[in-house]
């Protein structure tokens, strides 16, 4: 797992201003060996890996799937900080942050707000 840790800009609540976390990439192969991804959603992991977002999966099975990404990929704040907060994460923040997991802060690119 590559445990480098960066400080990257997401989308933010509101248009105006971003949301800026400390991220790690975990590899969604990795989170699968070690139990992170529970196994019922393993066909899907292995469908969301090899197809992409575009993969065709059942939306609660998405959601489940980039949430455990984000849980594993968030390093500051934490998810847990974010729930004691009441904040959760927007779909569009859920998605950039798995394409950051598995593309690089590149993937953050068509979610930069251009001034």
């Amino acid at each position: 797992m590559n445990e480098s840790i960066v400080t990257v800009q997401l989308p933010g609540w509101t248009d105006d201003k971003p949301f800026e976390a400390k991220l790690r990439r975990p590899s969604l192969l990795d989170m699968a060996a070690r139990g992170y991804i529970p196994n019922e959603l393993m066909g899907s992991a292995r469908r969301l890996f090899c197809e992409g977002c575009d993969a065709d999966l059942p939306l609660d099975e998405l959601g489940r799937l980039l949430i455990s990404v984000a849980k594993r990929a968030l390093v500051e704040p934490t998810w847990e900080e974010l729930e004691q907060s009441g904040t959760g994460l927007t779909d569009i923040q859920l998605t950039a942050i798995y394409g950051f997991a598995q593309a690089g802060v590149r993937a953050l690119d068509c979610f930069r707000v251009q001034q």
